[in-house]
């Protein structure tokens, strides 16, 4: 692989190769090695009696929407970082693990044991202001107490909310609002500054209003965008369209009978729901294996274990036979269509003073590029639209003159 080359997973997860940032304006050309933590080796395999260095060492970037994304500052950094959604309630990234409850709250633990932890309830995603446990303190802080700010990874951008709650960032922290945060009938229900509050539509503009039906803000002129910043004086309330995701499908063939075939769409964790007919799902066990139902029972079972997927071939049950082929037994095949990454970039920043070659970083991923400084230089890396259209910008190593 190339330097800096990023791939797409199963998932609609990003991933990149590490590379190398090379300042040449030093009296002695220096380099800064960015990405995954494991060293280039040579492989062991023989060829033509040479040995090929591996050159594959892929860092975890994330661009599905379903990761979290750890920042804060710890004397030991190695937990801040993107974590990748496993399970519909656990997040990984090298030997680190986020392990949620959403009716008590959640635990970001190492090989060893708990280092912070969040309480209380949560929607889909554990975000919020996260407290390091005394382990976490004594390991990865110099015995100091510590925060860590854990959020869903940075998506805002235009679009609507699939099977994931809407976020609505107030006065700078994030806020998860639950799917009454939807637009409906021209009304968004606000739960916070003012619990119960709300945004209306009314007269020409959108109205922010507490929980008394009292005005307090009003921005806008588009019906259809209520995605302004409003303030009572006190409080500000920023209302932003969470990306949409992208979902996988699924499609369905069916051998004979009368069964609901055609094509399923993502609709929550491991869940796939017909297009054409909302009964009738797909879903995909913990243990890999896959049941293909209708509102009342499994019509269709698939015994082959495949991760977090739901292709393959599925076997009638005696339910199916008799509900939907006349007592005869029949197959169902499943083909899977994985996501696109959302609309994201990829970039390396180059730190300077004076103009000056300082140090690299990255790679880093969000829903745009920040800007260029005096003191900051964006090496933009990759780009993709949501759409499936993707461009490697840069690929081998970077070359500071």
């Amino acid at each position: 692989m190339k330097q800096f080359e990023v791939l797409a997973d199963q998932f609609g997860n990003l991933w990149i190769n590490k590379g190398f940032v090379i300042d040449l304006t030093a009296s002695t050309s220096a380099f800064v090695e960015l990405g995954a933590p494991e060293a280039s080796v040579f492989q062991n395999s023989i060829i033509n009696g040479l040995r090929a260095v591996q050159n594959d060492r892929l860092m975890f970037l994330g661009g599905s929407g379903q990761s979290l994304q750890i920042s804060g500052t710890l004397a030991d950094s190695a937990p801040l970082a993107n974590y990748a959604r496993t399970d519909e309630n656990e997040w990984q990234w090298r030997g680190f693990t986020i392990t949620g409850d959403p009716s008590t709250g959640a635990e970001l633990s190492d090989d060893t044991n708990v280092l912070a932890d969040i309480s209380g309830a949560y929607t889909d995603f554990p975000v919020g202001t996260w407290t390091l446990t005394t382990y976490g303190e004594n390991t990865y802080n110099g015995s100091a107490a510590g925060t860590l700010t854990v959020a869903r990874e940075s998506v805002l951008t235009s679009g609507a909310p699939q099977f994931v709650s809407a976020f609505f960032t107030i006065d700078s922290s994030t806020l998860i609002i639950p799917n009454s945060g939807t637009l409906t009938d021209g009304l968004y229900i606000v739960d916070s500054p003012d619990a119960g509050s709300m945004i209306v539509w009314n007269t020409g503009e959108w109205e922010w209003r507490d929980n008394s039906a009292n005005y307090l803000d009003g921005q806008g002129t588009d019906p259809n965008n209520p995605y302004w910043t409003y303030s009572d004086g006190t409080d500000d309330i920023i209302l932003s369209p969470v990306q949409a995701i992208n979902p996988a499908s699924a499609t369905v063939s069916i051998t004979s009978g009368t069964a609901q075939s055609g094509t399923f769409a993502e609709t929550d964790w491991l869940t796939w729901t017909s297009n054409d007919d909302s009964d009738f799902t797909i879903t995909v066990n913990n243990d890999g294996t896959a049941d293909f139902a209708d509102a009342t029972n499994v019509i269709a079972e698939r015994s082959a274990a495949i991760e977090r997927q739901p292709q393959g071939i599925y076997a009638s049950t005696t339910y199916g036979a008799d509900t939907y082929n006349n007592g005869a037994p029949f197959t169902v095949t499943v083909g899977y269509t994985p996501p696109n990454p959302l609309s994201v970039w990829v970039w390396v920043e180059i730190e300077l003073l004076s103009g000056a070659f300082v140090s690299a970083s990255g790679p880093f991923i969000g829903n745009s590029l920040p800007a260029n400084s005096a003191t900051l230089e964006v090496i933009p890396i990759f780009y993709t639209d949501g759409n499936g259209l993707a461009k490697q910008i840069q690929d081998g190593a970077i070359i500071w003159r």
